[in-house]
């Protein structure tokens, strides 16, 4: 079975980085909907979160 183009491009992952994407995603999602105007305030921390 030969891998398309696409196949080629995406590089792997693990279950880890999904959900650690898919708890980012939620916690901003929460933190903007609370304060919409200050989501700014809100991005060093998901940065650290991310890279920790």
């Amino acid at each position: 079975m030969d891998p398309t183009q696409d196949e080629l491009l995406i590089p792997p992952t693990d279950g880890r980085t999904e959900r650690v994407n898919q708890c980012l995603e939620a916690f901003l999602r929460c933190s903007v909907h609370a304060c919409p105007h200050h989501w700014f305030h809100w991005l060093p921390l998901a940065e650290f979160w991310s890279n920790t």
